[in-house]
């Protein structure tokens, strides 16, 4: 019973690392903040961890484990959700006879009619994981990760 108690007191005063962190930074557009947005962490197992970008471009996620991780951006001005709703009709049922309204989408099913690109505060390359470029060594307990990005 004291060999376990004091293998227990030995691991826990010996520093070890815990194997998740809170990967938080500051993130700037051509040298200003991005007010908005949101950014996934994918951990070398394929888990996705997301955070939220505040006003003043900080943004934090937590509970992500220790690695290598990629990281990918998002950002859409708040027109796209206008455009959007506008293209629904904003929840209001179809007129008689079926036809689609004035500005109105027809485009084919499953693909847009509004390209979300034209409302990205950012390049789209930093929407996926891929072609984002972005990756960041987790580790400790809290990991500190800014990003500087383009429009």
């Amino acid at each position: 019973m004291g060999t376990v108690l004091l293998a227990c007191m030995l691991f826990a005063s010996s520093g070890c690392s815990s194997s998740f962190s809170t990967v938080k930074g500051k993130i700037e557009v051509n040298g200003k903040p991005l007010p908005a947005g949101s950014v996934s962490i994918q951990s070398a197992t394929g888990v996705i961890f997301d955070g939220v970008i505040q006003p003043d471009g900080s943004y934090s996620v937590e509970n992500v484990p220790v690695g290598q991780a990629k990281v990918l951006v998002s950002s859409l001005d708040d027109k796209f959700a206008d455009k959007m709703n506008e293209l629904a009709g904003r929840g209001k049922t179809p007129p008689a006879g079926g036809k689609v309204p004035a500005g109105r989408s027809t485009a084919p099913k499953g693909k847009s009619a509004v390209d979300s690109a034209n409302y990205s505060r950012i390049d789209t390359m930093y929407n996926n994981y891929d072609t984002s470029g972005l990756t960041v060594e987790v580790k400790g307990s809290i990991t500190q990760f800014d990003m500087k990005l383009n429009k």
